[in-house]
Order: structure tokens, then C-alpha cells, then sequence
């Protein structure tokens, strides 16, 4: 799950969120503005056929399991103005943030029990006022990113199951640009690009062995990409009252396909363990509303319209 936006996020020149969506808008602020907030997710994911292990001859384990997590994704904004043309911001968010958990009772547990990918994003920009309506934004994203998957495995028998365990932490770099135009006194345009982003990650691989199965431990490394994101956006004063906003985004989630676990310890060694994604790029629409019901209440609504990153026939549980 990619950073949260509302609509009209990078043609605003108010939400200090802007700092990260689109550097350009901040042009207008006059002086230091933060902000903080946390977004809580709750994921479920249910997985109903049969899971084959190799090394158990002609299994076929029939499963109804149930994933899922509970995750909170903060966020950090801060704008503050260094000279009329020159606006500095820094933002702490979370680019991408997923969780899935299957229980180990269940037969999903030799294919993954735990799939984590946590990312924090230190994004500082500036932006520039070229003109009275046309500013341009510019900055870098450095990024933290930590990775856990867990998955049993066993020999001949499930009274061997055995736990393995791969937890990697690494860095990315990238960057981010965007441009901002009044093009009147009732529009504004905006538009900004996030560019991919590499993380290299190293960690450890830890088999828990267990019976007939020897424990084993090794140092395993993974890249893995943050994908690229386009945002366009617009916002149109109607009236004195009303605010239409819209927003346009683009991710490039065919970037994340393909990704593997090197040297992940076995009983007799390492392996290395492919995690196929099978995504598609999507677009996300949302179509926002202000309306200012008097000078002390401003009622806000919007809706959106996100489509799944991978097809209905092609995913899997990892």
C-alpha cells in the first residue's frame, strides 16, 4: 500500500502534506507549518484450495485460511519559508507499507505465516517561485526500508515442521521534482513524479531445525524496488462557498514483480526463495469537495476510485 493522499493533494497551497506530494505548492506558505497523522489499516486476506509440499510425497492439504494484520502508518510534515522565492520542507512518511500474517495451524503455513514490508521515507525539498504563478519543487528521498517473511518447512513428515525465519533492513535513494501553476485567480494546477527507488537490504536467515531437520543460519540479501509514482492534480473555486478538487495518480506497481530472497538458510545449506507478485500499474482517481458553510465550519467529502494491482486470477498469498 502506497502513501495516502486526498484530493487535489498536489495543487494545494494550505496542507502541509504538499511538502512531500508535490514540493512546488509550497510557495504560498508565509511562515512555519507542521503537521501529524497516523493511518490505521486493517488487511484480511483469505486463501480457500489445496497446498502441495514437495517433500511430502502426493500431499495435497486442503486450507480455508484467514490473513490479515492490523497496521498504523505516521506521518511527519513540515514547511517553513527561507525567502520569498525559496520555501524548504521536510516529510517523514511511509511510501510503501504492507503486512499479512497466516496462522501456523494452517497449511498456508509451509508457503509463508509472515510477509512484512515497512518503509520510512526522509524526503526534504525546496521549492522555487519562477514566476507569480509558476513555481517549481525538487527534492530527495531517503529511504528505510525492513523486510520479514517467515514460512514452515518440513521433510517427509509435519512432525518435523521446522520455523525459518528472514529478517533483512537497508537503505534507498531517489528523488522526487514538481511544478505548480495559478492559472487563475479560481485554478490551480499541480503535477509531481516520485522516481523508483532500489532498496538494498542484507539480514539474516535463520532455519530452526527441528527432528530429522539440522538448524542452520545464513546472511541473506534482497532488492527490492520502491515503485514510481506520477500525481496531477487540480483544484476550482466555484464560488464563495464551494471547492471542487481533483486528483490523478499513477503507480508504477510492475516494478515490485520481481523479487528474491538470496542465500535463506535450508538444513543442508541456502537456497534462494522467489516471491512472484504477478502486478499491473494502476490509477487512482479521487474526486474532492469543500463547502464553507459559514467562517468558523468548513465541511469536506470526497470519494475515490483505487483498483486492485494485481488481477483476481493471478495472486497468491505472498
Amino acid at each position: 500500500m502506497a502513501a495516502d493522499f486526498g484530493a487535489g493533494i498536489a495543487a494545494s497551497t494550505t496542507d502541509p502534506n504538499v511538502a512531500y506530494f508535490n514540493p512546488a505548492a509550497m510557495k504560498d506558505f508565509k511562515g512555519q507549518v507542521g503537521g501529524f497523522s497516523t493511518v490505521f489499516r486493517s488487511t484480511s486476506a483469505r486463501f480457500k484450495g489445496n497446498v502441495q509440499v514437495s517433500s511430502i510425497a502426493g500431499s495435497n492439504f486442503s486450507t480455508n485460511s484467514q490473513g490479515g494484520r492490523l497496521t498504523a502508518t505516521p506521518t511527519f510534515t513540515y514547511v517553513a519559508p527561507i525567502s520569498k522565492r525559496w520555501v524548504f520542507g521536510l516529510s517523514v512518511v511511509s511510501p510503501l507499507n504492507s503486512h499479512m500474517h497466516f496462522s501456523k495451524a494452517q497449511a498456508t503455513r509451509y508457503v509463508v505465516t509472515e510477509n512484512q514490508l515497512s518503509t520510512v521515507d526522509i524526503d526534504p525539498v525546496l521549492s522555487f517561485q519562477i514566476l507569480p504563478k509558476l513555481s517549481v519543487g525538487a527534492g530527495l528521498d531517503f529511504i528505510h526500508g525492513y523486510f520479514i517473511y517467515e514460512n514452515v518447512n518440513t521433510d517427509t513428515s509435519i512432525t518435523n515442521d521446522s520455523d525459518n525465519t528472514n529478517k533483512l533492513a537497508g537503505w534507498a535513494q531517489g528523488w522526487n521534482t514538481g511544478v505548480f501553476w495559478q492559472a487563475t485567480s479560481t485554478t490551480k494546477l499541480g503535477a509531481s513524479y516520485h522516481s523508483r527507488a532500489m532498496l538494498h537490504m542484507t539480514g539474516t536467515s535463520k532455519f530452526l531445525g527441528n527432528g530429522t531437520l539440522a538448524s542452520n543460519r545464513t546472511r541473506t540479501k534482497m532488492r527490492i524496488n520502491i515503485p514510481a509514482m506520477t500525481v496531477i492534480s487540480a483544484q476550482q473555486v466555484l464560488n464563495k462557498q464551494w471547492l471542487l478538487l481533483a486528483t490523478a495518480a499513477f503507480t508504477q506497481w510492475k516494478q515490485l514483480n520481481h523479487t528474491y530472497l538470496r542465500n535463506t538458510a535450508t538444513p543442508t545449506g541456502k537456497t534462494n526463495t522467489y516471491l512472484t507478485q504477478k502486478l499491473k500499474n494502476t490509477w487512482k482517481f479521487i474526486l474532492g469537495t469543500h463547502y464553507r458553510l459559514n467562517t468558523k465550519i468548513l465541511l469536506m467529502g470526497a470519494l475515490g476510485y483505487t483498483p486492485a494491482s494485481v488481477s483476481r486470477g493471478r495472486r497468491t498469498i505472498t
